[in-house]
């Protein structure tokens, strides 16, 4: 019967209007259950309508790349092995070869510029799929998460059950732990996902991290005695939910390919999205994701308990994403949300759009104009005890609508404590929504919202019952009501030229918070320490002849609008930069220092880097003995 079925599958050719249904979904359970019934029917049997149809369906040379060419390569296993057991004939072994080929080759780093477009692991270890075209320009579009854990589910599939010479090759391998260990580690923190990893998928439900672990397990005996730290550690995070004592997952991480920042403190976690013009923020796809507009646009989430976020999606105002500057109701086509049907139209304005980082301090700049809101600079600095928010330059002449920019709305916790200029406080509990331009601080959940370098900003706290449905932002989702009570902070921008704002997260029991300084100009965007051995951010546009001072007297003067962190003591600076646009620009600075009763000037000039490379952030080291 079971045979009957799969010749009666064959033959009718099922032309639906989904190809994944068709070429993955059917065809798995088809090419499985095959490989099942194979020595039970006779030889031969599968030849003449299954084998036929299924190859010709789903075979690892139509072009696909990623997840969807792992899941083909995974399919082509499965049926190849049915038609060896079947029929005996020598080419199903190379059919099976054919698939180890081309899984094996997804393990390796993608060129951001061949022929899959930049789909699959990239070099900063992040994974992008379904990049859209804008021009002549693929998008690169990050999918760590989603698309990226069914593209390494294939892959830990073959290594698991497969052995020997039809096993992946052992530097492929080495570069799949990269990936859990410099890529998909930092995707998590205290038990939740990223959202912007997730593409479309956000709207399906809260992603689990189930089976990561396992991962690791499958790994370990193909792991270096280097890399076992982080495998091992990566583990412990993922069936502990606890990040406390972290030796290698702390610190800063730049995604170069893809714009993006993530930032682990043993406290809190931060990631941070941007769009430029080779990246896009999320995609609209088979209904899905149907409010994901401003997602990536400056966008981010903060964690620290792990549970801030939990199935928030159907009542969240996606106008309100924590991050981002928006003109309320203002969206093409408002009241219905634009779609970015696969990523059309959801690449940014600018180049001038980067990730940086030295491992402990990291910058994400951006230049942004969308809708009726242009010209806006925006940089997040993040450092061991907090995150920086800074902006300037926010155009907001050409709206007609409020504008605000969104800092915080996650579950509420109960209650919250807004702190004022004049030290009074103020509880705040269910169904407040309290205005003013004298608010210092706002703490929620273990994290505080710091305003003070700041003063007059027009800041809104509320909490308030959302309801919404899954189907609001998923056509398949469920359309009964849900009502959660959600805290939410925005500041409120008046209309001009030169709108702007300032702000810091950071846990609410830190107590360096008063080590850093900012700095905010039209034109640069920097922290600072007190003692001045840390200065770090982004200069948007060179004002000549201006200059930095840092620890002993040292000055840093830059000749290139980029970002940078830089680092001084007794014997030296190091400076971590690059070419954030990706343009091939020669970054350059002055730094000079006394020595000997005489002043020197050193330039430093900065690597220029291509191809997969472009935007990766150097270190260079100045010494002054």
């Amino acid at each position: 019967m079971a045979f009957s079925a799969l010749n009666f599958y064959a033959s009718q050719k099922y032309n639906i209007s989904s190809w994944w249904d068709r070429q993955v979904g059917l065809a798995k359970d088809a090419a499985i259950s095959a490989m099942l019934i194979c020595k039970m029917i006779p030889k031969n049997n599968l030849s003449d309508v299954f084998l036929p149809y299924i190859i010709e369906t789903t075979n690892t040379t139509m072009g696909e790349t990623g997840a969807n060419q792992a899941d083909f390569a995974t399919i082509q296993l499965f049926w190849s092995l049915a038609g060896w057991e079947n029929t005996q004939e020598d080419k199903y072994i190379q059919y099976m070869l054919a698939s180890l080929s081309a899984m094996n080759e997804l393990c390796y780093i993608v060129d951001r510029t061949g022929v899959e477009h930049g789909e699959g692991i990239s070099s900063d270890y992040s994974i992008s799929q379904h990049n859209p075209k804008n021009g002549t320009v693929y998008c690169s579009q990050l999918y760590t998460c989603s698309y990226g854990t069914v593209l390494l589910s294939n892959i830990f599939s073959f290594i698991k059950n497969l052995s020997g010479s039809l096993n992946l090759a052992e530097d492929a391998i080495s570069n799949l732990i990269d990936e859990l260990t410099e890529g998909l580690g930092w995707h998590t923190y205290a038990g939740m996902i990223d959202i912007h990893p997730q593409g479309r998928a956000i709207s399906r439900g809260t992603m689990s991290q189930s089976g990561w672990a396992s991962w690791t397990d499958i790994l370990m005996p193909y792991c270096s005695s280097a890399k076992q730290p982080a495998l091992l550690e990566l583990k412990k995070r993922l069936q502990t939910k606890d990040e406390h004592n972290n030796n290698i997952f702390i610190g800063a991480r730049a995604f170069w390919v893809n714009d993006y920042l993530v930032n682990f403190s043993d406290k809190f976690c931060f990631w941070n999205k941007a769009i430029s013009t080779r990246t896009a923020g999320s995609e609209t796809g088979n209904g899905e994701n149907t409010k994901g507009y401003y997602i990536g646009n400056g966008s981010y989430w903060v964690t620290s308990k792990g549970n801030e976020y939990y199935n928030i999606q159907p009542v969240w105002d996606w106008e309100r994403i924590p991050g981002t500057t928006v003109e309320l109701h203002a969206y093409p086509g408002y009241p219905t949300w634009p779609k970015m049907e696969w990523g059309s139209g959801s690449w940014g304005s600018h180049d001038f759009v980067g990730a940086i980082s030295d491992g402990t301090t990291g910058v994400l700049a951006m230049t942004l104009s969308k809708v009726h809101i242009s010209g806006a600079r925006k940089t997040n600095i993040v450092s061991s005890s907090q995150v920086n928010c800074l902006a300037t330059c926010i155009d907001t002449s050409k709206t007609s609508n409020t504008v605000l920019t969104s800092v915080a709305q996650d579950l509420f916790c109960g209650q919250a404590v807004i702190t004022y200029f004049d030290s009074t406080q103020q509880v705040v509990s269910d169904n407040e929504n309290i205005t003013s331009k004298t608010i210092l601080s706002v703490s929620h959940n273990g994290l505080t919202y710091d305003f003070s370098e700041y003063p007059g900003q027009n800041i809104t706290v509320k909490t308030a019952n959302q309801t919404g449905r899954w189907s609001d932002i998923n056509t398949s989702g469920s359309t009964t009501p849900i009502t959660q009570n959600i805290f939410s902070v925005w500041i409120n921008h008046g209309k001009s030229t030169s709108e702007s704002y300032g702000y810091r997260i950071y846990a609410h029991d830190e107590m360096n918070i008063d080590d850093i300084l900012t700095s905010r100009s039209e034109n640069h965007h920097l922290i600072s320490s007190n003692d001045k051995k840390l200065l770090a951010g982004t200069i948007y546009q060179i004002d000549p002849g201006t200059k930095f001072s840092l620890y002993g007297g040292i000055t840093l003067e830059p000749l290139s609008a980029t970002s940078f962190v830089a680092k001084a003591d007794d014997s030296e600076l190091k400076i971590t930069s690059t070419d954030i646009s990706q343009k091939g620009k020669q970054i350059e600075f002055n730094v000079s220092w006394q020595k000997n009763f005489s002043i020197v000037t050193q330039r430093v000039c900065f690597p220029v880097q291509t191809g997969n490379e472009a935007g990766r952030s150097t270190t260079l080291t100045i010494k002054f003995q």
